[in-house]
């Protein structure tokens, strides 16, 4: 046990440090249009939608965290700017959030994210706003709010009818909107130029810790801790992560044995297993909406104790301990709650099928 217990902690150590809040260079402009150089708080984009902590110094002293009370936009040297977008929503609620900059020219695409809805904003050269959505759906598939994004480009494209029968099979995609509204600036000014502004966005790594269990009655039950880092490149697959950490599992389980020859009575005994897991296992999740299914499978390194249970002969079973490289593999759904907080619900197999447990995840970075 011991044994396990310092290996994964000398393993996971390094992660830990890595895993610390780190700052980049960057400015912000204040509602008065005064720009301020700094540092801003390395997030992701969904993480800049209402605000961005700010600090004089790389190490976050007297750091900030700044809305669209007090500044009008953002950006990281060398990276991706954002910049205060007031919109309507399909409900008729105004908000001000903040957009990424997607596209220059004459006209200016952003895009945001909010309720877990990707929106994308048009801006004109007269700074007036039109708002792209696509159809809303319940958790159950039905049709909350149909999509604009048709309709609205084609009103954008009036004096570009060559360019409006694409929209016929057009897709919501960020790539699609793109390549169109750079087409729309071709067409309304030639002369002017259309740049792509979106920066390939660089590697990240989550650190997140999960509680959760079942229990089903007649000593049935299984808990869990999870202490794990995940490593997502959003340039190569934004579904996909390298995940990497350590792992505590509680099975426990009621046995019980018929009469036989050579056990002439009714027996019964609680198989337990204590599981101590470091995993390395790629995380595909289908879909990132407010309910996120995923799969999840790799090696481990697993240390076992067991006590409890029957041999194959049906007498009770000596306890035993062992240490090796297993399987580890997960289905489960992940739905967030807020930017850090999540519900998650999974069924792993780590040397045997475990129970279905469920619990709350919470993101430390």
């Amino acid at each position: 046990m011991k044994t396990a217990l310092t290996l994964a902690l000398l393993f996971f150590l390094p992660l830990s440090i890595l895993a610390q809040i780190t700052y980049k260079t960057g400015y912000v402009v204040y509602n008065n249009n005064d720009t301020t150089k700094g540092f801003l708080k390395d997030d992701d984009e969904l993480g800049y939608f209402k605000g961005v902590t700010f600090a004089k110094s790389s190490g976050g002293e007297a750091s900030a965290y700044l809305t669209t009370a007090t500044i009008k936009g953002f950006g990281f040297n060398g990276g991706n700017s954002f910049e205060e977008v007031h919109y309507t929503n399909g409900d008729g609620v105004a908000a001000d959030v903040f957009a990424q900059a997607v596209l220059s020219g004459y006209y200016r695409l952003f895009t945001f994210k909010a309720n877990t809805y990707l929106y994308f904003a048009i801006k004109t050269n007269d700074d007036s706003l039109y708002l792209l959505y696509d159809d809303q759906q319940s958790v159950m598939g039905d049709l909350l709010k149909e999509g604009n994004y048709k309709n609205t480009l084609s009103f954008l494209s009036a004096g570009c009818d060559n360019l409006k029968d694409r929209l016929i099979n057009f897709s919501y995609s960020a790539g699609e909107i793109i390549n169109y509204v750079q087409l729309l600036n071709k067409c309304k000014s030639p002369s002017t130029a259309s740049t792509l502004l979106v920066k390939k966005a660089a590697s990240q790594l989550k650190l997140y810790v999960y509680a959760g269990g079942i229990t089903l009655g007649n000593s049935n039950s299984e808990l869990t801790g999870r202490l794990i880092a995940k490593i997502l490149t959003p340039s190569i697959d934004k579904k996909s992560s390298i995940n990497i950490g350590i792992n505590y599992l509680a099975y426990s389980h009621l046995e019980q044995k018929t009469p036989s020859y050579d056990l002439p009575y009714w027996a019964q005994s609680t198989l337990k297993e204590d599981i101590i897991e470091v995993p390395f296992t790629l995380q595909y999740n289908f879909s990132k909406g407010i309910i996120q299914p995923y799969v999840n499978v790799g090696p481990s390194l697993v240390y076992q104790h067991v006590r409890g249970g029957f041999d194959n002969a049906g007498y009770l079973a000596s306890p035993k301990n062992q240490f090796g490289v297993g399987l580890a593999a997960a289905i489960g759904i992940e739905c967030p709650i807020t930017h850090s907080l999540y519900i998650k619900a999974d069924w792993t197999y780590e040397l045997i099928l475990h129970y279905p447990t469920i619990g709350i995840s919470y993101f430390l970075k």
